[in-house]
């Protein structure tokens, strides 16, 4: 009696290896296919966005910020109305800009002026979005605001 019993224990434990074996393979496999394609998941690029008017901007000025010999951000700036102030829109992740242009409607509405661009990889920009040249980016949009659309 006493064989049977350790006969099942020693086969349980030979299953409870094979489950624990198991959860680690899938643990490790999930693991390295988010960490291979992190970068995908995170900037999901986007496609080229149609004119401007397509989605009801039509007082605007379609521009490109040039942050170097290659890279060219497509913008698109609308006036502000007198004395009101104006605002850099950063579209977020994914979608082109003319996606987004619902989203500034109400800015538009109440007088304020508009800078919407484009990330590069975003809206058929050249270049590879990473944390760096977001930053690098925004603050050409920033900058490229200050100096050419005062108001």
């Amino acid at each position: 009696m006493n064989y049977i019993y350790m006969y099942l224990h020693i086969i349980l434990d030979f299953k409870m290896i094979k489950y624990i074996a198991s959860g680690i393979f899938l643990y490790l496999f999930i693991g390295s296919v988010l960490y291979f394609s992190q970068r995908r998941l995170t900037f999901n690029v986007s496609g080229t966005p149609n004119k401007p008017e397509y989605y009801g901007l039509s007082n605007n000025i379609e521009t490109y910020i040039k942050i170097s010999k290659s890279i060219n951000l497509i913008s698109w700036f609308i006036k502000p109305k007198k004395n009101m102030p104006i605002i850099v829109y950063f579209h977020g992740n994914s979608y082109d800009i003319g996606e987004r242009s619902h989203k500034i409607q109400k800015y538009i509405a109440n007088g304020w002026g508009v800078l919407l661009f484009a990330w590069r990889g975003y809206s058929g920009n050249n270049g590879k979005p990473t944390e760096k040249n977001l930053y690098i980016d925004g603050q050409s949009a920033y900058t490229l605001d200050k100096k050419v659309y005062e108001v």
